[in-house]
């Protein structure tokens, strides 16, 4: 139901309208009336409605600084104006502040229902799109915020950077206004801090207090992008320390998971390590001196060598157990390449 308040000086035009026209036919509900601006302005105060009917010449405070005071308090507000002959400027200067519908007196029940329903057809598509763009900022939001946490943890400071600058681009295209995108922002900004080490989380939490009154989304860019690598650089640099740690745990899934198809350094890191795949693959050629796919293929090939020249199974079991799923033919074409005999061939040479 929108509330909806009348204004207007003369008794009798108010009460007209009051009686004639057919509110709840509309959604709304008429509030009260108002014999001037000054009365209306202290009863919208204490109790904003959605709608406001109101005259434009009235005694104390017009209807015209009426809509200008209102409209800087309760932006929201939507007025329907009622005005007279040779008043058009007044209603052309109304309209400078967002108002689009004009009466012109005298008016019957039929044009004010007709301005009525309009009115409310445009707060219904109004509030159909607000809940509209919540929804969507906050599902860009979520996944964004954990997607963010993720990197950080992973000491990533260039992807970082990068996806924190690509995060206020799209930003761009889904808030409505610059108060929305900055409190996506900060809500971004938030995240980031609670990826951070315990120890540092009181410290980064003050530095919220000067966002909030920065006043541009480029400057909260900015702010972010400078959190954002003193966290990561953290975790970078505890990554760096720890190579070997990571690198024995790779070696250890690689074991654990040899007979997995979607065994790669890209499901390792994604998957189970939670970390950047490039990334990975870096710190693994360094500490081993080779490349993890080599790897991968030598250590699942010395364990079908092992698997023909000591066990019963059959081929297309060993592909199985080595990662190759039911291909055994492609099973069978790598082990050649690798040994120079297919499977069948170098299990009779080794018997």
């Amino acid at each position: 139901m929108y509330k909806t308040l009348l204004v207007d000086d003369e008794r009798i035009i108010r009460e007209g309208i009051a009686q004639s026209v057919k509110w709840l036919d509309y959604g709304c509900a008429l509030v009260g009336t108002a014999r001037n601006g000054l009365e209306a302005y202290e009863m919208i105060r204490e109790s904003p409605p959605a709608i406001v009917i109101t005259d434009i010449k009235m005694p104390g405070l017009d209807g015209l600084a009426l809509i200008e005071r209102v409209k800087q308090e309760f932006p929201k507000i939507e007025f329907i104006i009622l005005s007279g002959y040779g008043e058009f400027e007044f209603a052309k200067q109304a309209m400078s502040y967002g108002v689009r519908h004009y009466i012109l007196k005298p008016c019957n029940e039929q044009k004010i229902s007709e301005a009525l329903g309009t009115v409310v057809k445009e707060l219904e598509q109004r509030t159909s799109r607000e809940l509209y763009l919540t929804r969507m900022i906050d599902d860009f939001n979520k996944a964004n915020y954990e997607s963010m946490s993720n990197l950080v943890k992973r000491g990533n400071r260039e992807e970082v950077q990068l996806q924190i600058n690509d995060y206020f681009q799209r930003l761009d295209n889904v808030v409505a206004d610059l108060g929305e995108a900055k409190t996506s922002g900060l809500g971004l900004c938030k995240a980031i801090i609670q990826a951070s080490p315990a120890d540092q989380r009181a410290e980064l939490i003050e530095k919220l207090n000067v966002f909030a009154e920065m006043e541009t989304l480029e400057q909260i860019r900015h702010g972010l992008l400078a959190i954002a690598d003193e966290i990561t650089k953290v975790y970078e640099e505890e990554q760096r320390r720890q190579p070997n740690k990571w690198i024995h745990q790779v070696l250890e899934l690689i074991e654990d998971n040899l007979d997995q198809e979607e065994l790669s350094l890209k499901w390792l890191a994604q998957e189970l390590l939670f970390m950047n795949p490039d990334y990975l693959g870096k710190l693994f050629k360094r500490e081993m001196q080779e490349k993890f796919s080599d790897y991968l293929l030598r250590v699942r090939m010395e364990k079908a060598i092992k698997l023909v020249t000591t066990t019963n199974f059959r081929i297309g079991e060993i592909a199985e157990k080595v990662g190759f799923g039911n291909n055994s033919q492609y099973f069978s074409q790598v082990f050649k390449k690798y040994t120079g005999d297919a499977p069948r061939e170098y299990r009779i040479k080794k018997a």
